[in-house]
This record gives C-alpha cells, sequence and structure tokens, in this order.
C-alpha cells in the first residue's frame, strides 16, 4: 500500500502539469480571441482600429485544435488526479481543491460550445473569468498537495 506521503507526491506532480496545461490553454485561448478569428469583438476588425488583409492569421484552425486537445487532455488528466485524491480514502484538502477543479473545467466545457458565437458576450467573458480562475485552482491544487 502506498504511504500517504508518496501519493501526495504523485498528485503534486499532476497538479503541476495540469498547472502547465492550464496556463497553456489560457494562452493559446488569448492568441485564438486576438489573432483574426473574429471572436473578439462585434464588427471585427474595425473595433482594433486596422483592416488586416487576406482574413484572419492562417494559423488559427491549427491553433483552435491544439486548444481542443489540450482542453481534453486537460480534463481526462484532471480526472485521473481527482480518482488520486479520493481513493481508497479522500485526502483533503486536496480533494476539495481537485474537485472544485474538475466542476469549473466540465462548466468551460459547455461554454465553450456557445463561446464561438460573438453575439454572445456572457460566453466570452464567462471564458476569460474561467480561464483566470482554472489556472488559480490548479496553483491551489499544487499547494494543498505540498507537505504537510
Amino acid at each position: 500500500m502506498e504511504t500517504r506521503g508518496a501519493r501526495l507526491q504523485r498528485i503534486r506532480r499532476l497538479a503541476l502539469l495540469l498547472t502547465a496545461l492550464s496556463l497553456l490553454i489560457v494562452l493559446v485561448s488569448v492568441y485564438i480571441r486576438l489573432s483574426g478569428a473574429g471572436l473578439g469583438c462585434d464588427g471585427w476588425p474595425d473595433c482594433y482600429g486596422q483592416l488586416l488583409v487576406g482574413g484572419p492569421h492562417p494559423h488559427v484552425g491549427a491553433v483552435r485544435i491544439l486548444h481542443r486537445v489540450t482542453a481534453s487532455f486537460s480534463l481526462l488528466l484532471a480526472f485521473y488526479t481527482a480518482w488520486h485524491c479520493i481513493r481508497p480514502n479522500p485526502i483533503q484538502p486536496v480533494a476539495r481543491c481537485i474537485t472544485s477543479l474538475l466542476a469549473l473545467m466540465i462548466l468551460l466545457t459547455f461554454v465553450g460550445i456557445w463561446s464561438a458565437d460573438p453575439h454572445r458576450a456572457w460566453a466570452g467573458f464567462i471564458n476569460i473569468l474561467g480561464g483566470a480562475v482554472l489556472v488559480l485552482l490548479s496553483w491551489r491544487t499544487v499547494l494543498a498537495a505540498g507537505p504537510e
């Protein structure tokens, strides 16, 4: 049977990876929003005071795929980390942190469905705010799994 210290060390490594992935997701999201995807504001690109020749940035499609793959892997990793926090006995406060993180990730997954429509400003706002909280909760999980 694994000791509590070894279990916390594994959870901490997983949470560090989740933090790095969360930061990558936020940075890729920012790039998508600001690189010509047309979702940043109504009347794009005039709202930024310049007209782009040739339309959106040519790498936006590949970056969107990177975002989806990273977010999907991150969600699976969060489930795996939560499983380690809860089995066989929950380790608190790490279990609460990862459960909150997992709930936020699931919420952002559903909000992401509507965020492609520029007329749904609420979805963009929740994505921006949720991304910041995602990184913070990931880091909070790292700290909660730290040395006792």
